[in-house]
Order: structure tokens, then sequence, then C-alpha cells
């Protein structure tokens, strides 16, 4: 029980006395202490345990409750206005109709508690607790929630108009009814939600997460929902007038009777989000901008060869700082080309690979909500419809990607472990097959399934699973440098550059590394100026194709091509300003200085095909 002296203090209203009696540390025992109807304004309650006491009705105004334990509490009709209440625990505490005003319970806890009816302007809670608080009807406008844990809580029918809610974290939490006009939350959390009927006109929620949550109803004219996370959100009849959904992830999205009038859906196809392209005349804008008619700039294609159809892949500048996805479909006479619809600025990775059917194009992007892989398939020159999953793990650097049998299956790092991540893209959706922890792995090493490894260690991909580790040569891999597997082989072949050292030469360096003997380096050739370097697998054998502007990669370039383990270098017939190389099977990409590409067949050196301006 309380001891008599403070309680009795406290309740004869002699809060002076009382702040004067106790020290700084010391901690005043008021368990279950009755001080209903207490006037106690500016009482100094710091660390106090008050646990289980009625407090009904008293006047805490401007009290100082810093780390105080108010645990279930009978708080019902308190005044704790301007209260400072930085860390204190209110968790399962009885609070309906409390004048809030101007407290400070920034890092408190409210877990449990009733909060309902409660009111006040102001009120600051960053950071606090309100773990299944019910705050139904409460009065709260302009309130600080920011990076608050508000998962289960209630706020049914709550007028929280103007509150911050930045980070803050509400999965399941229920806002149904509640006016939320012009609130912030920025980076919010709170999956599995209920606004039905919410207010949230000019709200701004730029990356809040939303998925699944029952927004049915609802009034977000004009808010701002610019990278959302609506995954499986239900928002029927819910109002987006003038919206901005830009980049915003609706897949699986209820949209029902949802009014778009002069919404911006920037970086969406209203077509495969199931809404009627008659809704495309009231949207203010859709899908992602992009300049047919802007010259093609290549840098870090990515290409693939089926038949005598070649795709490239890239990210092309259009001006003004603007750039878009693009594809292309070259062979005899025909070109088709077009975007990818998603914005460059959320691009990790793209690549594209052949496949049973033509082409797949890959995109990673850094959501909100994560990193995504989406899968576009590319035939007879159309791009088709995406296939998206979360990718379920931060990448260490970009994947691999490899046709198996017709399907298309990608090779990724986890930063976790680090993991290898094997994964179908041509599944609907894609799916992992299969992973395993390699912690020693830095990366793969050119887009070549062997992972790079500490150590100057080396260890191939067969199938989806590690292989034994490899020491690699001395020296390598220099400026730069690859190792590729050989089919039908246990070898694997390195590739490296080494610089010029005084009058030590450098130049182009090979090596065959298998289980068991010393990697021997053999020279290949001395010039050390190698601007660009890549290989493909070609049957039983590895082809191999660079470019070499003299010994200081200064010069007019020179392309060279060799088949190893056993072939001689010859040089191909190429223009003399290559800065990049990019093979797949059957094709190679030349990339000239002023951004044009190159295509030609790696094996004779025939061109197949230009583009570019």
């Amino acid at each position: 029980m309380a001891e008599v002296g403070w309680a009795a203090m406290l309740a004869a209203g002699d809060v002076s006395g009382f702040n004067e009696k106790r020290s700084e540390r010391s901690r005043p025992e008021l368990f279950a202490a009755d001080l209903a109807g207490s006037s106690l304004k500016g009482v100094d309650l710091s660390n106090a345990n008050m646990e289980k006491s009625d407090l009904t009705g008293a006047d805490l105004t401007e009290a100082n409750l810093m780390r105080a334990n108010l645990s279930g509490i009978d708080g019902t009709g308190m005044n704790l206005t301007d209260a400072l209440g930085l860390r204190a625990r209110f968790k399962e505490a009885w609070m309906d109709g409390v004048d809030l005003t101007g407290a400070d319970f920034a890092q408190a806890t409210f877990s449990d508690a009733n909060l309902q009816g409660s009111r006040g302007t102001y009120v600051r809670m960053p950071q606090a607790k309100l773990r299944g608080c019910n705050a139904e009807g409460v009065l709260w406008p302009e309130v600080d929630l920011s990076e608050a844990k508000l998962h289960q809580a209630t706020f049914a029918n709550a007028d929280l108009r103007s509150a911050d809610l930045t980070a803050a974290s509400g999965a399941e939490a229920d806002f149904s009814g509640a006016n939320l006009d012009g609130v912030l939350a920025t980076e919010a959390r709170f999956p599995g939600a209920r606004f039905v009927g919410a207010r949230l006109g000019q709200a701004r929620m730029q990356r809040i997460n939303l998925s699944n949550a029952d927004l049915s109803g609802a009034d977000l004219s004009a808010a701002d929902l610019s990278q959302a996370n609506l995954s499986g959100a239900n928002l029927t009849n819910a109002v987006l007038k003038g919206a901005v959904l830009a980049d915003a992830n609706l897949e699986g999205a209820v949209l029902t009777g949802v009014d778009l009038t002069d919404a911006d859906l920037s970086g969406l196809e209203p077509v495969e989000l199931g809404l009627p392209e008659s809704i495309l005349e009231e949207l203010a804008a859709w899908g992602v901008p992009w300049d047919p008619d802007a010259p093609w700039v290549f840098t870090s294609v990515s290409v693939a060869r089926r038949g005598k159809r070649y795709a490239i892949a890239w990210i092309n500048p259009e001006g003004d700082e603007r750039r878009s996805v693009r594809w292309a479909v070259l062979g005899g006479s025909r070109l088709q080309h077009g975007a990818v619809p998603v914005p460059a600025e959320s691009v990790i990775d793209l690549q594209l690979a052949a496949d049973a059917e033509g082409f797949t194009v890959m995109v990673l992007r850094d959501r909100p909500e994560g990193v995504v892989v989406g899968v576009y398939p590319l035939r007879d020159g159309q791009l088709g419809a995406s296939r998206s999953a979360p990718l379920g793990y931060e990448p260490v650097v970009k994947p691999v990607l490899l046709e198996v049998d017709g399907r298309v299956h990608m090779l990724g790092l986890a930063r976790r472990g680090p993991t290898l991540v094997v994964s179908d893209l041509s599944a609907d959706p894609p799916e992992v097959l299969d992973s395993g922890r390699v912690g020693t792995a830095q990366g793969f090493l050119r887009g070549q399934p062997v992972l790079s490894c500490k150590g100057g260690v080396v260890i191939p991909i067969h199938g989806s699973r590690a292989g034994s580790p490899r020491r690699t040569p001395e020296g390598f891999p220099g400026i730069r440098g690859l190792v590729a597997p050989i089919t039908g082989s246990d070898v694997l072949i390195a590739v490296w550059v080494v610089p010029r050292v005084g009058d030590r030469p450098g130049g182009l360096r090979t090596a065959e590394i298998g289980r068991r003997h010393a990697p021997v380096a053999e020279v290949v050739g001395s010039l050390a100026g190698v601007v660009a370097l890549d290989a493909v697998q070609e049957g039983e054998h590895l082809r191999v194709l660079w470019a070499v502007a003299g010994d200081d990669g200064q010069g007019e370039t020179t392309l060279r091509t060799m088949v190893l383990p056993d072939g001689e270098p010859e040089d191909l017939d190429a223009p003399d300003d290559l800065f990049e190389i990019r093979m797949a099977p059957g094709i190679a990409a030349l990339i000239r200085m002023g951004g044009d590409l190159v295509l030609i067949d790696p094996s004779s050196g025939k061109l197949l095909a230009t583009a570019g301006a």
C-alpha cells in the first residue's frame, strides 16, 4: 500500500511540501493511493510508483510524471494539461475523458489502456507504445505520434486532423470513421489496418505501408500516396479524387467503385490493375512517360539472342535528367521497341535472357516494402504483363540470369548469411527453388555462375547449389577479371588483366582452375590497356572478347577474341572506340564511346545489327 506520509500530503493538497520532501533519486511508493479529486498541480511524481491508484478527477496540470509507474490507475476525467510524462507507464490504465492538452508523453507506454473520449491539442506521444489501446473517439488534433507503436489500437471515430504519424507502426489498428485530414504519415506501417469510412483528405502518406488494409469508403481526396504499398488493400468505393498514387503498389488491391477522378497514377498501368480503359480519360496521369523519339544512348546494356532475333534492355537518358527503362528487339528488317512501365529511379538492376518462347525481362526495384522482382515476358516484339513478387532478401550484388531448359533462373546473393538464393523467374509468381549459406561469399564475377569469396577463393554454382571452393591464381583479379565454368567439365577458367608495373609488362592472363592443382597463369598479351572484357560459354569452350587500347587504355581500340582453354587470340573487325562489351550465348554487344551499339556474332565476328544515334 501507499506510504502514509506521501499519500497524506498529496491528499491534503500539500504539493509544495511533497516536492520539497522527496529527493531527486527517491521513488515515492503510492501503490493504490486514493487521490481522487486531488489538486496536484505541478507535483513531482517522477519515478513514483502509483500503480492502481485512484486519480479520478485529479488535477495534474504541469505535473512531472517522468518514468512514473501509473499502470492500472483509474484516471477517469484527470486533467493532465502540460504534464511531462517522458517514459511514464500507463499500461492498462483507465483514462477516459482525460484532458491531455499540451502534455508530453514521449516514449511513454499506454498498452491496453483506455483513453476513450480523451481530448487535447498539441499532445506529444513520439515513440510511445499504444499497443491494444482504446482511443475511440479521442479529440487529438495535431497530435505527435511519430514512430509510435499502435498495433491493434482502436482510434475509431477519433479526431486526428493534421496528426504526425511519421514512421509510426500499427498493424491491424482500427481508424474506422476517424478524421485524419492533413495527416503526415510518411513511411508509416499499417498493414491490415482498418480505415473504413475514414477521412484522409490531403494526407501526406508517401511510402506508407497499407498492405491488406481496409480503406473501403474512405475519402483520400488529394492525398499523396506516392510509392505507397497498397497491395491487397480494399479500396471499394474509396474516393481518390486528385490523389497522387505515383509508383504505388496496387497489386491485388480491390478497386471496385473507386473514384480516381484527376488522380495521378504515374508509373502504373490502369488496365493491368483491372480498371476499364474508359477511366484513362479521368486520370491526371498514368503509366511511365517516355519519349519514343529520344535518341538511344547505351550504357550497361543487357543482351540476349534467340535464333535470328536479338533483344537488348537498358536505361535510356531522355534529357532534363529524365530516364526511361527501355527494351528493343532487332533482327532481319524488323525493329520493335518500347518502355518497361516502371520509373527508372527505382531500378536496382535490369537484365534480360532468352527463354523457351522468346525473352524474359527482369527488373529489380527498390520499393518502400523492400526489393521487388518484376518479370516481363517479351513475345513477338511485345512486352507482356508483369509477374512480380517480393525478393525476400536484401541483395548484396546484382544477380545472375541463366537459361535452364527453356526457363529463366536467377542466382542471387542475400546479405544475411551471406546466402545463395536460386529462383525460377518463369514461375507465376516467381518462386525460390533453393537457398544455402555461403559464409565467405562477396559477389558474382561478371555475370557468371561463380561466387567470388574472401581469401582469393571462388566457388562455382552447380544447378542450385554451391560447389567446392577453388584457389584463384596469383594476381587475380588484377584490373578487371572473371571466372567462368566450362560446360561438361569440372574446370573453371580465369581471365584477368594485369597492370604494367615498371618494366614488368601487363596484359591479359588466363588460367585453368581445377579442384587440386595450383592454377598457373598463361600470358595472352602484353598490352595492359584493356578497356572492356567479357566471356560466354560456347559449347564445351569459353569465348572471350576484349577491347585493348594500347598499353595505357588511351588510344584507339582493337577488338580481340579467343576460345579457351586451347585457342589462340585473333583480331575481329569492329569500331575503334569501344568502351564496354556485354555477351550472352550467341551474341555480343559492343558499346561505343558515343553510346551507339553494335551487335555481332562472337564466334564469327559477323555484324548482326546496329542501334543508336
